[in-house]
């Protein structure tokens, strides 16, 4: 009896919520921002590449001129498939595709969050076109239709620039040829100029550049956005952000990402700068009286 007891009072505390961080003369720790001065982001990292492959299996792999600008491999495929599985059944609608301008990534953006399909008779062009499969290089993909979403390529999202050339991007007219369905006006260089050979980015210049990324972010005119984008460039990003909160909190911030892991963030604009989405607020036209203290 005492034993079962026991596993009772267990399976009650088990059941209680964790304890909540108290702040403030014992009040939860609140953040409260109109919602008009937020975005919300999906956050995601790119399938699986050859160069995760290789590079798992010896780090040195990484400095290999064999995976320059990494396609996905064929479980790369299947990760952003799945994903876009998950997405049909969730709540998630974005309204414009940010993706870092490097094959896996965009690859991904396509698998995920692209149409289906593509057939010559369709009367838009391809989001991207047919992707033949070569050994240890790409896996084969066929085409894929657009949707009403835009595609809009950005390099202030890009993954760890320098030294690795997994990280190296292709010239715009390859991409442009590959992916006709992404925007690639907002990248004015046509060749990879940001990429060093003997110059690797650290981690403190890749947080500024997530900084950059975010307030580039909140001057879109959209609400709701999906980012597709690399784990070393994430992890600086939202580690920019991780000093406060619970611990709960800061390690949602910090957690690597896996490949292909969606993880959404709400992010804010206390200061009231940013494109503020009038769908959530409208103003009333009546007396001014609440300002007066009267009800």
């Amino acid at each position: 009896m005492a034993d079962a007891q026991s596993r009772q009072q267990a399976d009650l505390q088990a059941d209680k919520p964790p304890p909540r961080n108290l702040s403030n003369g014992g009040r939860a720790s609140l953040t409260v921002i109109p919602l008009r001065h937020n975005k919300i982001v999906h956050l995601v990292r790119h399938g699986q590449g050859f160069h995760n492959v290789a590079g798992e299996a010896d780090a040195l792999e990484y400095a290999s001129e064999k995976y320059f600008d990494a396609h996905l491999t064929e479980l790369g495929w299947k990760q952003a498939a799945d994903l876009k599985a998950h997405i049909k059944t969730s709540p998630i609608r974005p309204e414009v595709v940010i993706v870092s301008p490097m094959m896996r990534a965009m690859q991904t953006a396509v698998g995920a969050f692209g149409g289906g399909i593509w057939h010559e008779d369709d009367p838009a062009l391809p989001l991207m076109t047919e992707v033949c499969a070569e050994a240890d290089v790409s896996a084969a993909h066929p085409a894929a239709s657009v949707t009403s979403v835009p595609f809009v390529a950005c390099e202030l999202c890009r993954e760890h620039l320098g030294v690795h050339p997994c990280d190296r991007r292709r010239s715009l007219g390859v991409y442009r040829e590959a992916f006709p369905g992404i925007d690639f006006s907002n990248i004015k260089e046509v060749d990879d100029v940001l990429w060093k050979p003997d110059e690797r980015e650290t981690d403190e210049q890749i947080a500024e550049r997530g900084v950059q990324f975010l307030e580039w972010l909140s001057l879109r005119p959209e609400t709701e956005i999906a980012v597709v984008s690399h784990s070393g460039f994430l992890r600086c990003m939202l580690g920019k952000f991780a000093d406060v909160g619970s611990d709960s909190v800061r390690n949602d911030l910090k957690r690597y990402f896996a490949n292909c892991e969606l993880r959404t963030v709400v992010v804010g604009a206390a200061n009231g700068e940013g494109n503020l989405d009038p769908t959530w607020f409208h103003p009333s036209n009546g007396s001014a009286g609440q300002a007066n203290g009267s009800v």
